[in-house]
């Protein structure tokens, strides 16, 4: 009877620093089918928990792989945030992302650490029909990313129609690729492009994660770290005209700010009031309050330093009297929200 065992070959997880720990639990990932085939073939498996996507290489009683990973092979993943984890997130907006272990210049990456990539270029099927200005382009380059060291390599060149500036290319591996368009009056333009029929259906995924794994990789370990949105906290006091019944002054009330020593945020914030002109973005938002004709005014505070989401135990921010007292304490902002903004009304 043969034995054989699974043994750790990649490991892949997302880290962030509103987490205690640095790990997003909250990230889940989809296998391509064309990937599922591939890491058939090699006897590759795959498992997630709880945010962490591990792939194990089946190994003999003597520890040798079942099928030897003698050639460079691509892996393509979906990645999906499964909370609101992106609004406190700098530099994503609503596009999706590329995140590969290859250097842009298309040479494989070493370390093990990934880093955010930009907003993916244009994803299209693998045969793509290409339309420039009728003799603007003389031919078109595809180039993939090197398997070792040495950039990106030649796949296919396409002559360009002159008369409809047409050209159709197909590629039979998907993936990332680089084009040149050699210009019909000199010189070249460059860009990329995903050419992959999986991937155009995979609208639903916030990013696509892309491993290349060559012969004699074994036991990585990768990571994607997820920069922390900063930004100043504010709070839009909001004082209705019908504010009948109050001895409090609106206008000299003030805002504390206070962590306790167990908490990761900072002890001590200050939160002032800010006085007019305010910036234009502000003024727009505080005459938008007031446009119903039922506010009698609006007061602006903002904290004098940027300011990051944490979890765990969280800061109290009270709204005071100006000769001492509280009023009432005031809630903080949290990842459900898209901004760092709070209407406190009066």
């Amino acid at each position: 009877m043969l034995h054989f065992k699974y043994t750790p070959l990649i490991s892949f997880d997302v880290a962030h620093s509103y987490y205690k720990d640095k790990h997003a639990a909250d990230a889940a990932y989809t296998l391509l089918p064309s990937t599922i085939a591939v890491m058939e073939s090699y006897g590759l498996k795959a498992k997630q928990s709880n945010g962490t996507l591990k792939l194990y290489l089946k190994r003999d009683e003597n520890n040798q792989p079942f099928v030897p990973l003698d050639t460079v092979i691509d892996l393509y993943f979906g990645i999906q945030i499964k909370t609101d984890l992106l609004n406190i997130t700098s530099s994503f907006g609503k596009g999706r992302y590329w995140f590969s272990n290859l250097k842009e210049d298309g040479t494989y990456q070493q370390q093990l650490t990934l880093t955010a990539a930009n907003e993916l270029p244009e994803i299209a099927r693998q045969q793509k029909m290409f339309n420039f200005p009728a003799g603007t382009v003389a031919s078109l380059t595809l180039k993939r990313p090197a398997a070792v060291p040495g950039g990106w390599i030649n796949v296919s060149t396409t002559t360009v129609d002159a008369l409809s500036g047409a050209a159709k290319v197909t590629v039979q591996e998907p993936g990332l690729y680089l084009f040149e368009k050699k210009l019909t009056g000199g010189g070249t333009d460059t860009g990329k492009i995903i050419l992959s029929d999986e991937m155009v259906q995979q609208a639903n995924n916030w990013s696509i994660l892309h491993l290349q794994l060559k012969p004699g990789d074994d036991n990585l370990v990768f990571s994607l770290t997820l920069g922390a949105r900063k930004s100043k906290w504010q709070y839009y006091l909001v004082e209705p005209t019908d504010r009948g019944g109050s001895t409090v002054d609106a206008s000299k009330l003030t805002i504390s700010y206070s962590a306790a020593a167990s908490s990761r945020y900072p002890a001590n914030v200050a939160i002032t009031k800010k006085l007019p002109p305010y910036l234009p973005a502000e003024k727009n938002y505080i005459d938008g309050l007031k446009a119903d004709g039922k506010i009698k005014e609006v007061y602006l505070f903002e904290s004098q330093t940027d300011m990051e989401i944490l979890d765990g135990e969280q800061p109290v921010v009270k709204l005071n009297k100006d000769m001492g007292g509280e009023v009432g304490h005031i809630a903080i902002p949290d990842r459900s929200m898209k901004n760092t903004t709070i209407i406190y009304k009066l």
